[in-house]
């Protein structure tokens, strides 16, 4: 298991370098407005350009702010690495629910595998203000 999880990481760091995946966390962020707007803005001009979500998805983007530690996170990945990372997962959910006396997941990860057949468009939009945290899932 070592050695997978060692090569995982050695792939997802060449493709890192080659900008196939993006990861931006910046700290202290105070007003997070303008930012979450034109996330917000990119994903309504792809809701007109696919109004039926017919279209393949390519990409992943998720964009996350959290008021208490007023970090904005994003990150971006193509569909075909997403849906790798889920496999992956999906068989190391599965052995560890076949190896334990309870199961740790009540969500049915196989849903989740062909995320790229959901069309361009929003996935999940989740704004909490008592917290002062949003969460932006949508897919290019």
């Amino acid at each position: 298991m070592t050695k997978k999880i060692f090569i995982l990481i050695v792939i997802l760091s060449l493709f890192i370098l080659n900008g196939c995946f993006v990861l931006q966390i910046q700290e202290n962020v105070k007003y997070p407005s303008r930012v979450i707007e034109k996330a917000k803005n990119e994903i309504q001009k792809i809701h007109e350009k696919y109004p039926e979500r017919k279209h393949i998805a390519h990409k992943l983007n998720l964009l996350v702010y959290d008021g208490e530690s007023r970090d904005l996170i994003r990150i971006s990945a193509p569909m075909w690495l997403v849906e790798l990372i889920l496999k992956m997962g999906l068989k190391h959910a599965k052995y560890e629910i076949e190896n334990s006396t309870s199961s740790y997941f009540d969500i049915d990860w196989s849903k989740f595998t062909n995320l790229s057949e959901l069309g361009p468009g929003l996935l999940l939009e989740v704004e909490d203000l008592e917290e002062n945290t949003s969460i932006l899932i949508w897919l290019e």
